[in-house]
């Protein structure tokens, strides 16, 4: 056991029961002053064993010395022992109250992250990978029924590309690969009114348009991962 999974292990003895913490002091009391007399005596023992001199007699005088300064020894190891176990208490407070500081701060990031994600993909993600559905099925369908897929990409992404256009101000709510993604499907070649404007553009457009797809999809999958763990760890 370590030094702080001690000062847990006494911080919840005492808590549990006041009483706890006179019993504490007096047994360690007891301990460091039976400590201090014991390490007095073998170092009696050593010197008089290397000196030759009568271990016993010594022994006695130091035992008769001793007990005549045991209240002041006694009290002096009682203070030390408060001192001791109010120094262990305040620790372990202090280690509580920091992790539970840490704890709050980290549940107040997530919680920001959660606000932040839900934002982007409100705002922007989830409007825009809708846009994008709907072109895709849009096109699946007409090529079912159509012959001139010319005709349909180059009409289908000319709508596309209008309706993306209101997204426009919450671009800066992408991430920047697919921000960049979004500004060259949509507004790299300048805004179209008109299907003739946009035939010189309807070559590429398939293309990045594709490319933001599979942008979006794959952030809006990442975002709802990480939504998801972030709301399961305040549970």
């Amino acid at each position: 056991m370590d030094i702080q999974s001690a000062l847990k292990v006494m911080k919840k003895i005492l808590d549990k029961n006041p009483m706890n913490l006179l019993i504490h002091v007096v047994l360690l009391t007891i301990l460091i002053v039976g400590f201090a007399i014991f390490l007095s005596l073998a170092t009696l023992y050593i010197v008089d064993y290397l000196n030759n001199i009568s271990i016993f007699t010594n022994s006695v005088l130091f035992l008769y010395q001793s007990s005549s300064n045991l209240p002041s020894i006694f009290t002096t190891s009682l203070l030390t022992s408060i001192l001791i176990i109010i120094s262990a208490r305040s620790l372990s407070s202090a280690k509580d109250a920091l992790k539970q500081s840490e704890k709050q701060q980290k549940q107040f990031q997530d919680e920001q992250r959660i606000k932040d994600i839900e934002k982007r993909l409100e705002l922007f993600y989830i409007p825009v990978q809708n846009i994008l559905y709907a072109v895709d099925k849009s096109i699946e369908f007409r090529k079912k029924n159509e012959s001139d897929l010319k005709e349909i990409l180059s009409t289908e992404n000319f709508e596309a590309i209008n309706m993306l256009k209101e997204l426009g101000k919450f671009k800066f709510l992408a991430e920047e690969s697919t921000c960049k993604s979004f500004m060259k499907y949509v507004f790299d070649k300048g805004t179209f009114s008109t299907i003739v404007q946009w035939t010189f553009y309807e070559t590429d457009a398939e293309k990045y348009r594709q490319d933001l797809t599979s942008r979006i999809n794959s952030d809006v999958k990442n975002y709802l991962f990480e939504l998801n763990y972030l709301k399961r760890s305040k549970l």
